[in-house]
């Protein structure tokens, strides 16, 4: 009987999905499957009503997940057509406050570069090696603050995410203290921004560190370790791999 459900089912829903173009069918299913890793790597670190800051926030999809989750979110993202993007998805979710601000080292305002994709929108030099290659549509000057004043402002974080292709370093020099845990992207072209980032951290307290390799947003070392021992096993990171993230955590926090 159950047997007859299921085929019954998929009879209904096979025509809608042989009308589709089998691209959109794989870029669907791979969705998912990364939704479902994020979720399972956020549940690590955030609790219900955790709060978390979502630096880089884009069109929310991973602050939907940490909703999801139970997390109280921040998600903050400087564009101004994401920020549209981001009020309409969340207006009726309590769980989401959108910041419509950039984060920096300082308070003030700054040169945004707006990309023909999104994701790679960034504060960053443009003519720094893993972003020449993009293709770059202008930029505007945006208001920006710093982590600790968005501390200031809505409490001190269990998790913060950033997300900020090849600006992390200044967002991070904006923390002047600890938190539970950090995740911030690297970029294998850019590994001087990802060298300066740990070395501040290392200053704010006893920092212990993961990486996860391209998207699949699982820890690839068995035990947390230093910095050291994080960048020794980057250098033998396979060359298939172009990015990832770091994940941070601190000892005595």
């Amino acid at each position: 009987m159950l047997k007859e459900r299921i085929f019954s089912a998929f009879g209904r829903i096979l025509p809608g999905i042989l009308k589709r173009p089998l691209n959109q069918i794989i870029g669907k299913y791979h969705e998912m499957i990364e939704e479902s890793r994020l979720k399972e790597s956020y549940s690590r670190f955030v609790k219900e009503n955790s709060l978390v800051f979502d630096i880089g926030a884009n069109r929310g999809d991973h602050a939907k997940i940490l909703a999801d989750l139970g997390a109280r979110v921040i998600a903050i993202e400087p564009t101004p057509s994401l920020v549209t993007i981001l009020k309409k998805r969340f207006s009726n979710n309590p769980k989401v406050s959108i910041e419509p601000i950039g984060l920096a080292s300082t308070k003030g305002k700054l040169k945004f570069n707006i990309a023909e994709h999104s994701t790679h929108s960034t504060f960053a030099d443009i003519k720094s090696p893993g972003l020449n290659n993009k293709i770059w549509k202008g930029n505007i000057e945006v208001k920006v603050t710093t982590i600790e004043n968005m501390i200031k402002k809505h409490g001190l974080p269990s998790m913060i995410k950033i997300d900020t292709e090849g600006f992390e370093y200044e967002v991070i020099k904006g923390l002047n203290q600890p938190v539970k845990s950090i995740i911030f992207e690297f970029n294998k072209n850019m590994l001087e921004v990802t060298k300066k980032c740990l070395k501040y951290l290392d200053n704010l307290g006893k920092a212990r560190y993961n990486i996860s390799l391209n998207i699949n947003h699982k820890t690839e070392l068995k035990d947390w370790v230093d910095s050291k021992n994080l960048l020794l096993y980057m250098k033998d990171i396979p060359k298939n791999v172009l990015f990832g993230d770091i994940y941070v955590r601190f000892e005595d926090n």
